[in-house]
């Protein structure tokens, strides 16, 4: 599978990216066709994901990968280390949050957002039934292991318009940059509401106007016939437009 960028070549030996590569080198690996991205960003507030998936005919996936061992008792989620057991933040949020952030981002370049699988995979554990039932009401799925990566997404959940060759291709151009923005055409916006008050008001225009239209600051009528129109403004006293 096509799978870009290349993998840094000073994380190869760092133990905190082993997870991240074990899921680099099983996607490069897998012969089903799709493009991944790897650490891509979808918009400077965006957590991102670690991994940013297309697999042709089967579906669009944000992947979170998370090395180590993990546990959850109750609502918190724990990380074993050497030291014992460090309480961490739900990982789960950080997938869906990065997979809405891809949704969003084809949605404000194509104009519509397809669905987005959000995953997270653990890559160093065998099935936790602790994680299992942390997520069992969540949108986020659980992937543990990275044996036949591709076909356990594929059998995550069933996606009624999957991205065809073509969608890939131009989705990958959208959120990558590789294709310019579209030009906004004019005649498709709404045109703007207009307040008369902030409109100027000549004389020929004023004598078209019913006088309980004329909405402007200090109107004074002598006579219907005689329409004076004083406008005062901070920098011209006693300004007369007649």
């Amino acid at each position: 599978m096509e799978i870009r960028p290349k993998f840094p070549a000073h994380r190869l030996h760092d133990p905190k990216r082993q997870a991240e590569l074990a899921v680099y080198r099983e996607l490069q690996a897998s012969t089903t066709p799709g493009v991944i991205l790897y650490e891509p960003r979808f918009g400077p507030y965006s957590r991102g994901l670690d991994f940013a998936g297309w697999l042709r005919d089967i579906g669009r996936y944000g992947l979170e990968v998370k090395g180590g061992h993990h546990s959850v008792e109750g609502a918190t989620w724990w990380l074993s280390t050497p030291a014992g057991q460090q309480e961490i933040d739900c990982p789960a949020l950080q997938a869906w949050d990065g997979a809405m952030a891809m949704r969003d981002r084809i949605a404000r370049k194509k104009g519509k957002g397809p669905f987005v699988i959000a995953a997270l995979v653990f890559p160093d554990m065998a099935p936790d039934v602790s994680v299992r039932e942390a997520l069992a009401d969540s949108p986020v799925h659980v992937i543990f292991g990275v044996e036949d990566l591709t076909g356990q997404l594929s059998r995550l959940t069933h996606v009624d318009h999957p991205p065809s060759a073509d969608d890939i291709l131009r989705e990958v151009a959208l959120v990558t940059g590789a294709e310019p923005e579209p030009e906004t055409d004019a005649s498709m916006l709404p045109e703007p509401e207009t307040d008369a008050s902030m409109l100027p008001v000549s004389e020929t225009d004023a004598s078209m106007l019913p006088v309980s239209d004329l909405r402007v600051e200090h109107l004074v009528i002598h006579h219907v016939e005689h329409l004076h129109i004083h406008r005062h403004f901070p920098d011209e006293p006693g300004a007369e437009v007649a």
